[in-house]
């Protein structure tokens, strides 16, 4: 079955968006191509399958398969870096420094987790205008700790930041780790201020949300730097955020609200995706504080998040969760909004979910998995099996944390981390407005679901839904990106679509990493 005909048969058999996640997903085992789409987490192997060399040269199967001879040659040839050595592993053990660019909620706790190790040197990197002297100053305040409280109530995590910095030589410096916690679509500039001043040994490259394309952009942003790159480089991305969480104190102290169990991340060269994984686990997981019966509290045996390495990046940027959570709640509460009447409270996220919006999740949820279909139906050996539904997602990412699973709507409206969130709006004349410059748009749109929906465009595969909300946002941030249901649009080469690479087929979506400057995106703004 083609690619086209499995994602018109999918949607088809769902009839009407009045369908739930889980009929949704019976409804589309009757295609026999797609069976295997919609394995639960419980059932899918976490572990990166045996295969012959040529398959880790590509994210596709169509290359000539004499171009790689050995097992190194393809980790070379997709990294350009003329190694396949991982650095040294991180351990709480062993002195190493890590570099954390950013200066927001996740970099706080970042800070907090990895500084509460005596052995690490933590640094905080900021290029917003200010921000690092403000930062260096609060942390000097506070006797140069940062202080990570929990909601469940466990008891309270204390970093030591070494200092924080603007100049990239100096927080570059013999680091291990450079972390980036920023906005996605920052890291492109960020990584070209860093490339001069990286270390030359060994060096691990990070994302606490990958968004989509993250290896993309990370080859692209090294390469164009044109210096000498370390030795031994390992890249890695995590598929969301590990916390949900809120600055109390800027540059002092930070809330965790809800902590994720699962996470998979994505890791090249990616024989080492088992080994970073742990790693990642050992360095962030921490116990979660459970309640009882009685108001007892205790302390979990197992510490959270854990994280698992899937097979490619190309998983991680189609299982964008945030794509799909963030722009969909935000259509489904505001599409009607006439875009001058405030709104008397901030209005929280997760709370009275219409079922309309619930269908939609589910439709835009469905479509991602006929993508996925479509780049299995090209290739059979790709390995896409973290793909999977929304519903299946929070189920795994958040157990015990929802009271009631019946159904998508009732999962989100009862998930306790969600409990406090609420929608990016911003307080004028005396009433309440969406942020059309929040991350669910600025982040989620260019960095997650324009490249998803330029995924489905190269390989021929409808989304209405996809396209229904992917119009209302562009509208809302004065964007361009569809024009007459293709993406075409002014802004898409601000974007990680592999349009804004130049890519027009699926046959060249391998040349994303070794394409000329002059094709990349180029509309990131300065940071």
């Amino acid at each position: 079955m083609s690619a086209f005909t499995l994602s018109q048969a999918g949607v088809g058999l769902l009839g009407s968006l009045a369908q739930s996640a889980p009929a949704a997903i019976a409804a589309m085992r009757l295609v026999p191509a797609a069976s295997r789409m919609f394995a639960s987490s419980s059932d899918r192997s976490r572990s990166t399958p045996t295969r012959s060399p040529e398959l880790f040269a590509s994210t596709f199967g169509d290359i000539d398969a004499t171009d790689y001879s050995d097992a190194a040659r393809p980790v070379q040839n997709f990294l350009g870096l003329g190694s396949v050595h991982m650095p040294q592993a991180l351990n709480t053990e062993e002195p190493c420094t890590v570099t954390i660019a950013g200066g927001g909620n996740s970099a706080h706790v970042a800070a907090a987790v990895l500084g509460s190790n005596p052995s690490f040197q933590v640094r905080m990197w900021s290029t917003l205008d200010g921000e690092a002297a403000r930062l260096n100053h609060a942390i000097k305040s506070s006797g140069g700790l940062i202080r990570c409280s929990y909601s469940d109530g466990k008891p309270p995590t204390s970093g030591r930041v070494a200092f924080a910095t603007a100049d990239p030589a100096e927080a570059l410096e013999d680091t291990d780790m450079l972390l980036l916690t920023a906005p996605s679509y920052t890291h492109a500039q960020f990584l070209r201020h860093a490339a001069p001043h990286l270390p030359r040994e060994g060096l691990y490259i990070g994302a606490t949300v990958a968004q989509a394309g993250f290896d993309w952009m990370v080859h692209r942003a090294l390469r164009d730097a044109d210096v000498p790159l370390p030795e031994a480089l390992t890249i890695f991305a995590f598929e969301i955020l590990p916390w949900i969480c809120r600055l109390d104190e800027f540059g002092k102290s930070v809330r965790v609200l809800g902590t994720k169990r699962a996470l998979d991340m994505a890791v090249e060269p990616r024989v080492y995706g088992p080994a970073v994984a742990d790693m990642m686990t050992a360095l962030f997981a921490e116990p979660v504080c459970r309640k009882y019966p009685g108001g007892l509290r205790r302390m979990s045996h197992h510490a959270y998040p854990k994280f698992a390495a899937v097979p490619s990046f190309m998983g991680l940027s189609l299982m964008n969760v945030g794509a799909v959570w963030h722009p969909c709640l935000m259509y489904g509460r505001f599409k009607d909004w006439d875009k001058s009447t405030p709104f008397q409270e901030h209005l929280r996220l997760s709370k009275q979910i219409e079922p309309a919006t619930s269908q939609l999740l589910n439709s835009v949820s469905v479509e991602i998995l006929a993508i996925r279909a479509a780049l299995e139906d090209r290739d059979p050996t790709m390995d896409l099996t973290n793909v999977s539904h929304i519903f299946d997602w929070i189920l795994r990412a958040y157990p015990g944390d929802m009271a009631d699973t019946s159904g998508l709507a009732r999962a989100i409206e009862t998930n306790a981390a969600w409990r406090t969130l609420r929608h990016p709006m911003i307080q004028r004349d005396g009433g309440w407005f969406p942020d059309n410059a929040s991350a669910y748009f600025s982040e989620d749109i260019p960095c997650g679901l324009v490249p998803i929906r330029g995924l489905a465009q190269l390989l021929d595969v409808p989304t209405p839904h996809i396209d229904e909300v992917l119009t209302w946002c562009q509208d809302m941030m004065g964007k361009e990106y569809l024009v007459d249901g293709q993406l075409v649009g002014r802004d898409v080469r601000e974007t990680r679509a592999p349009q804004a690479y130049g890519v027009t087929c699926v046959r060249s979506l391998r040349s994303v990493v070794s394409a000329p400057v002059a094709q990349t995106a180029g509309g990131y703004s300065g940071i």
